[in-house]
């Protein structure tokens, strides 16, 4: 930790820290909450068992689309995890940029 003298150098000191791990730890946060509730779907734990039911009727036995979604968000967590972040922090970039003008 460097030498802090002031209120300045403290914001500095933060905003340094949450610049250098800021992405990373919304990356793997991200990741770890889809996997943990896509975890729970196929197990039949998932307390949004029945509003994902409920939301995709047009699918032909929505009981079994369940365990799908969760296979899937599983998937994406690990893909968060494992540094195919790139795509994802591009794709933020591009929402958050649009709506710079609005």
């Amino acid at each position: 930790m460097r030498n802090i003298k002031s209120f300045d150098d403290l914001d500095i000191f933060v905003t340094e820290f949450m610049s250098k791990w800021g992405v990373t730890l919304l990356r793997y946060s991200l990741g770890i909450i889809y996997i943990w509730f896509g975890a729970l779907k196929p197990l039949g734990l998932s307390p949004a068992q029945e509003l994902v039911e409920n939301t995709v009727y047009w699918f032909e036995n929505p009981k079994t689309f369940v365990p799908i979604l969760g296979i899937w968000e599983v998937v994406i967590g690990i893909t968060m995890i494992i540094k195919l972040k790139n795509l994802i922090i591009i794709s933020a970039a591009l929402v958050v940029g649009s709506t710079v003008r609005k």
